[in-house]
């Protein structure tokens, strides 16, 4: 079930978050300027199943078939800009976020930001919650980098919550520019009032990478 979606939006960034129920995003701002506006929904599916315009690289991340405790770290194409420092490298969790801090220790329980503690690391969360890779294999973690648009996706596809029937997917595209969008194609995991459409996730972005997300610079969209 595809959503509309809300956003996010400054004069070097551009995010596009989901939102559950009828929740909507006010313009509120942090101190470099980020804000909430709305963007065109644009999922990709890298799932080389999936018969799309790109196919993705999968993620074999550690320990992480039935769980949702992996995390590793990917190469991008170019230095992404972040809250004013560049980075190359994004570590990428099972649990929907990444850290520009490569090595993980990335957050396993999403709650509300900030997040200061040392195995709560997150810069981006982009659909933060208990999720792990399928035990039968069906849900993966993707990234590939689309030449054609100048951008670089991962994508989260057939990926479990944890207590719910169903899967989701959602994915994250990077510009070299140090703009950014979310993207939600599936985010209903079959437990209404529970799991679905963000009620037990969080969304949002701090400069954890920075150390700049305990004075303000954060923004966050949705925590459940």
């Amino acid at each position: 079930m595809q959503r509309r979606l809300l956003s996010l939006t400054s004069a070097t960034f551009l995010a596009c978050f989901l939102l559950s129920g009828s929740a909507l995003a006010q313009p509120i701002f942090d101190p470099s300027g980020l804000h909430w506006t709305e963007t065109t929904y644009d999922f990709q599916p890298l799932d080389p199943a999936a018969g799309g315009s790109l196919t993705g690289t999968a993620i074999s991340f550690s320990g992480a078939t039935g769980s949702d405790i992996g995390e590793e770290d990917v190469t991008l194409p170019w230095a992404f800009p972040w809250y004013g420092q560049s980075y190359q490298t994004a570590s990428v969790g099972v649990d929907g976020l990444i850290s520009f801090e490569a090595g993980g220790n990335l957050g396993s329980s999403n709650g509300p930001l900030p997040r200061t503690g040392q195995y709560e690391r997150m810069d981006i969360a982009v659909f933060w919650d208990d999720l792990s890779v399928s035990p039968n294999g069906t849900g993966a973690v993707y990234y590939a980098t689309d030449a054609t648009n100048n951008r670089f996706i991962i994508s989260w596809e057939g990926i479990q919550r944890d207590g719910a029937p169903s899967p989701g997917s959602f994915q994250l595209h990077l510009y070299p520019d140090g703009s950014f969008s979310m993207h939600w194609a599936d985010t209903d995991f079959g437990s209404p009032g529970i799991y679905d459409f963000g009620d037990s996730a969080t969304v949002g972005v701090q400069d954890w990478a920075g150390n700049t997300h305990s004075s303000g610079y954060y923004l966050q969209v949705s925590n459940n």
